[in-house]
């Protein structure tokens, strides 16, 4: 474990442990989702979350931690993967994992499977060549047609993190944005033009202005992996309307 990695793991640990939650108010706005969302009134924060490109698992347990109430579904296509996480989730009861990945409609395809796990995606860059190691036909679903099939009404955190997919999946949502069904929602957005895996930021904004989603917070800022001081990507997070109105009411 590196140097920088260790710093974030301490700080998670002092805000869950050492850090009282009566002053969790006083942390600035975009440090960290997960305490975010526990600012809020208990009310609003999330019960039921979709973790959608799960891998193994890192993000479920982290929101466990945070939720320990909530119920979380993760979903991962990948093989190896999903047998990671669901080794890694099996002591939790509240998360559940699916062999699906999610995207804009209902079918399969192959998915290119790549050295580093967290950068397996749908979609091949030229970046990816030297790292790709073969394909694997993968289940997709749909976020509306799964929270069918779960008996899911309403959906408070739906996370994202399909490595250039992340637009698709919200095609995937239209039904239940449509209809208010979805109160927060992360993704992962491209903040300059040489980025040519992550959905630039201006496109979620454009996709999800019909459906009335604010932002809510921006985290996990990440520079070139070459090390050029530009801003690569970062974790939008989104907010209804509705509710951040409801929430500034609270």
């Amino acid at each position: 474990m590196d140097l920088k990695s260790v710093i974030k793991k301490g700080a998670y640990f002092f805000m869950q442990n050492v850090l009282p939650e009566k002053l969790y108010q006083y942390v600035p706005q975009g440090l960290d989702m997960c305490l975010d969302l526990r600012k809020l009134p208990t009310e609003l924060q999330p019960k039921v979350i979709f973790d959608v490109g799960a891998n193994t698992g890192q993000t479920a347990v982290k929101l466990r931690d945070w939720f320990p109430n909530s119920v979380i579904h993760s979903f991962e296509p990948v093989e190896d993967s999903y047998k990671t996480l669901s080794k890694n989730i099996a002591q939790f009861k509240n998360i559940q994992a699916h062999k699906k990945a999610l995207g804009s409609s209902i079918g399969q395809a192959e998915i290119n499977i790549l050295a580093d796990s967290t950068m397996s995606s749908l979609d091949m860059i030229k970046s990816d060549k030297d790292l790709f190691l073969r394909k694997e036909m993968i289940s997709i679903s749909t976020v509306d047609q799964m929270m069918q099939d779960l008996n899911i009404d309403h959906l408070d955190l739906l996370k994202i993190d399909t490595e250039g997919y992340d637009l698709e999946v919200l095609k995937g949502a239209k039904s239940s944005l449509e209809n208010g069904k979805i109160s927060f929602l992360q993704v992962e957005a491209g903040m300059n033009p040489f980025n040519d895996r992550h959905v630039p930021l201006e496109y979620f904004n454009e996709f999800l202005k019909p459906y009335e989603f604010l932002p809510f917070g921006l985290y996990d800022q990440k520079l070139e992996w070459n090390g050029a001081k530009r801003l690569r990507f970062l974790n939008p997070v989104f907010i209804s309307r509705k509710l951040a109105l409801q929430s500034f009411e609270s």
